[in-house]
C-alpha cells in the first residue's frame, strides 16, 4: 500500500516538472519563432510618473463671437456748483418758519450776509449788482442796496399794479427780469398765474 502511494507521489513530481518544462520550452520556442527580443520582457519593472499633457482644442468651425464685456463705473456723488466763478452777487434763500431769509454773498469782498425773515416772493439783482429788488406774495415791492441788510418799499403792487391776482383773492406767482444794461433800469414784474407784465421804471 504504501509503495503504491510513493509511487504516485513520484508520478505527480514527474508530471509536474515535465509540464513546466514543455511549458516553457514552448513559450521559447514561439519567442523563436516570433522573433520577441528576450531581454525586453526580462527588463525589471519601472514606476512612471505621470505628465498633465496640455492639448490644444480647436474649436469646431462657425460664426466668430465677439464677447460683451460688463463694467461697473463707479458713481460719484458731485457737488452741484451752479457756477464756476462767482459771478459778482449770490443770493440764496432759506425757508423758515418765520419767513424767508435772502443770504447774500458779494464776491468781490467775500461779505455775506442775511436779510429777513420776510413774506415768500421773487428776487433780482441789478445789472451792475448794486441793489437788489424783492417782490413779495402780499404785494409790496422791495429794494435794498447791496451790503445794506435793510429794505426799503418802493411800491405798493396789490394797489398801484395790474394784477388781478389780488382782487381774486389769488396768490400771485412774480417773476423779475431787469432790462438794459445800463440806468435807470427798467424792472419788468411777471405774474404766472394770469401772464400779466408790468414794467416799473427804477430810480438812478
Amino acid at each position: 500500500m504504501s509503495l503504491i502511494i510513493v509511487g504516485l507521489l513520484i508520478l505527480g513530481c514527474i508530471l509536474f516538472f515535465g509540464n513546466s518544462f514543455l511549458y516553457g520550452f514552448g513559450q521559447y520556442t514561439a519567442e523563436q519563432l516570433a522573433g520577441v527580443d528576450e531581454t525586453l520582457t526580462n527588463m525589471p519593472t519601472q514606476t512612471l510618473t505621470a505628465f498633465p499633457v496640455t492639448e490644444t482644442i480647436t474649436p469646431p468651425s462657425g460664426p466668430s463671437l465677439t464677447p460683451t464685456f460688463f463694467y461697473t463705473i463707479p458713481t460719484a456723488t458731485a457737488t452741484i456748483v451752479p457756477w464756476t466763478t462767482c459771478p459778482g452777487i449770490v443770493i440764496s434763500v432759506n425757508d423758515t418758519n418765520k419767513g424767508d431769509i435772502l443770504h447774500v454773498l458779494r464776491c468781490e469782498d467775500n461779505y455775506e450776509y442775511d436779510i429777513g425773515p420776510i413774506t415768500k416772493g421773487a428776487y433780482a439783482v441789478s445789472p451792475d449788482d448794486k441793489y437788489l429788488v424783492y417782490a413779495s406774495v402780499n404785494g409790496l415791492l422791495y429794494a435794498a442796496k447791496i451790503g445794506n441788510t435793510s429794505l426799503y418799499t418802493i411800491a405798493n403792487l396789490k394797489k398801484d399794479g395790474p394784477f388781478v391776482a389780488f382782487p381774486k383773492n389769488t396768490t400771485p406767482i412774480f417773476k423779475l427780469t431787469f432790462l438794459g444794461d445800463t440806468p435807470p433800469f427798467v424792472l419788468k414784474i411777471y405774474e404766472a398765474q394770469f401772464s400779466q407784465n408790468y414794467p416799473l421804471q427804477m430810480p438812478n
